[in-house]
């Protein structure tokens, strides 16, 4: 955070799996430099494009500006919008689920987990996500943070407040 923007890069745009793969690609196209250039460059250009990908938030308060954007390569792509007040920060909580099959049986597991989300709401009804944890108070610490930047409110709708 400067003075002025608030920048909050939140989530990579890649699973772990995929990440990982990435990494091949990159050491890779390292190893393939001395032989084969060209698809050395183009593996090299893929894995850094997946690594280097993330999505995020900037809040201009001064400019009262705010964007969402997608980055690729570090180039940062979204539309600016303008706000005139943001009425607050709030938090929800969501129930998350996710079947898991074992692979020498037939047999699945559902887990269900609690998530936090974290939103900013804007006088023009925008609402824009901001962050999720599992762990709430973390979610809460930042979330004051960024609420005490933007001098505002910080809202709890969860069920265990």
């Amino acid at each position: 955070m400067n003075k002025d923007t608030l920048n909050i890069k939140y989530i990579t745009r890649s699973p772990w799996h995929i990440q990982l793969f990435a990494i091949v690609l990159v050491i890779g196209s390292i190893a393939l430099f001395a032989t084969n250039f060209v698809m050395a460059v183009i593996l090299l250009f893929v894995g850094m494009l997946i690594l280097s990908s993330y999505s995020g938030v900037q809040i201009n308060r001064m400019k009262k500006t705010h964007r969402a954007y997608n980055s690729f390569l570090f180039i940062k792509m979204g539309g600016l919008n303008n706000y005139e007040v943001v009425e607050k920060i709030y938090i929800n909580q969501n129930q998350v689920s996710q079947k898991i099959y074992t692979a020498h049986t037939t047999s699945s597991q559902i887990f269900n987990n609690i998530k936090y989300d974290g939103y900013v709401k804007f006088d023009d009804g925008t609402k824009v996500h901001l962050m999720s944890k599992k762990d709430k108070s973390v979610l809460m610490n930042r979330l004051k943070e960024y609420a005490d930047f933007l001098e505002v409110e910080l809202q709890d709708n969860t069920l265990d407040n």
